[in-house]
């Protein structure tokens, strides 16, 4: 199904085919909201991202893309996530001096578009980053969505 069914079934639905009061604009918009739900909602679109540390550097980047952060390595070793309350504690009772020591790090956790690692990296590391990720927006009618086709009848029921 593309993205001009959608829009047919939906004016259909609600009675408004020559789109009067319900404009494409508006299903598209509607139609990249179901997607973004549907998908965190069922764990799709699983990806994961590299990015190597920097020695003393304890703050990374977290992709654009990303919906839900699932977990991250260090190489092959799972980080334990903590939240951010946790973490500060975890630093206070670790650390005197509140400064983030150095070493291969245990612990992360994650505010905003970042992770934070603790202690600090020493050396130069791979993070995984493995993460679900946003669809790809639909922006015109003949677009192809991205959900598998076992959930377009949702997004036509979401819309």
């Amino acid at each position: 199904m593309i993205v001009s069914d959608i829009v047919s079934l939906v004016k259909r639905t609600f009675g408004d085919e020559s789109g009067a009061q319900i404009t494409d604009e508006d299903i598209l918009r509607w139609i990249n909201d179901a997607q973004n739900e549907i998908a965190q909602f069922q764990k799709l679109f699983e990806t994961e991202a590299f990015q190597n540390t920097v020695a003393g550097t304890v703050d990374y980047g977290l992709p654009s893309s990303l919906l839900e952060l699932q977990s991250v390595q260090l190489g092959t070793k799972a980080l334990q996530y903590l939240s951010e309350q946790e973490f500060d504690e975890y630093i206070r009772k670790n650390n005197e001096e509140g400064i983030p020591g150095s070493g291969e790090p245990d612990i992360y956790t994650s505010w905003g578009n970042k992770i934070s690692l603790y202690p600090a990296p020493a050396d130069v590391y791979t993070l995984t980053i493995k993460f679900i990720c946003f669809p790809a927006p639909v922006a015109n009618v003949s677009d192809q969505l991205s959900l598998p086709i076992r959930y377009h009848n949702r997004i036509v029921d979401f819309v």
